[in-house]
């Protein structure tokens, strides 16, 4: 477990590092093209076609009906693209997801850093695409805490129960 943590602060400390030296060595790559998601049809029907489904594993990010909207305009782009149907195995947790992919039971799985820096020392698991937001790779957590208690930062937490997500969250547990 702390092998697997020293490794992830690693790589968030390459990428950091890579975005800095970018910045001041003036490295003006072409961006990638944008492709517009609000405008692909929905095409997730397994009737549209004979080919063989992409199986795609999405965990439980907010509530299990609640998560696959995030991912379904790109769904929907793959399916189209690739001329065959996508069926979405949810699961619970990122451990699930992992143990999906390890299995073969998948061919591609949304999870966060700490789950896939997990199944790559694991299994082999690679890296298919990281998100950009604004150009950044990088993404917040929030701690969220009542508005009628006396919790203001860190060090207010000191021996105070805490409730976290997913255990192989990034940012919710890491």
């Amino acid at each position: 477990m702390v092998r697997l943590k020293k490794k992830l602060l690693f790589i968030v400390y390459v990428l950091v590092l890579g975005g800095i030296l970018g910045i001041f060595t003036g490295c003006n790559k072409p961006s990638a093209p944008q492709i517009d998601l609000t405008k692909v049809k929905p095409v997730m029907s397994k009737s549209s076609t004979s080919e063989k489904p992409l199986k795609v594993a999405i965990s439980s990010i907010t509530s299990p009906s609640y998560s696959r909207t995030y991912y379904e305009d790109l769904l929907n782009y793959l399916s189209r693209h690739l001329h065959r149907p996508v069926q979405i195995l949810q699961r619970r947790s990122y451990a699930e997801a992992n143990d999906l992919l390890r299995a073969g039971g998948v061919d591609v799985a949304f999870i966060c850093t700490y789950s896939y820096v997990a199944g790559h020392e694991e299994f082999g698991l690679e890296l298919l695409a990281a998100p950009q937001i604004d150009g950044k790779v990088t993404y917040r957590a929030y701690v969220i805490a009542r508005s009628d208690s006396d919790i203001r930062n860190f060090d207010a937490l000191r021996d105070r129960r805490f409730a976290f997500t997913d255990p192989m969250s990034t940012t919710g547990n890491l």
